[in-house]
């Protein structure tokens, strides 16, 4: 329960249909670079919208909601509760494809900017 005394459960699972979308769109975007075949994403939806949150809802939901970014890792949590699963497959490429492009991006900002102060793990 949050303090205001909402269900987190409920709190995440409105959030799953802003996070539908944006999966959509990334999915349309790797369609049209030929990254991905339009013949996978309703497989790698699938895979996100209904068993990967009925996971996380049912076995990871105290790790999802009490995560820091500022003390632990997004990578590191995403691998645990994707990696080597196999009905996380499809997803699993899709998010780490993202995660890699968050860091290149991040290092190019470290580079763009050297004297600004980066924390990192």
């Amino acid at each position: 329960m949050l303090s205001t005394g909402v269900d987190c459960s409920i709190v995440w699972l409105y959030n799953m249909d802003k996070k539908k979308t944006r999966l959509k769109s990334v999915l349309r975007q790797l369609v049209q670079c030929n990254r991905k075949a339009e013949s996978e994403v309703d497989e790698i939806l699938r895979q996100h919208h209904s068993d990967y949150a009925a996971f996380v809802l049912d076995r990871e939901r105290d790790r999802f909601m009490n995560f820091d970014p500022l003390r632990s890792r997004l990578d590191l949590l995403m691998h645990e509760t994707m990696s080597g699963k196999p009905a996380y497959s499809e997803l699993w490429n899709i998010v780490r494809m993202l995660l890699v492009a968050v860091g290149v991006s991040a290092h190019i900002n470290i580079i763009k900017a050297p004297g600004k102060v980066w924390k990192t793990k």
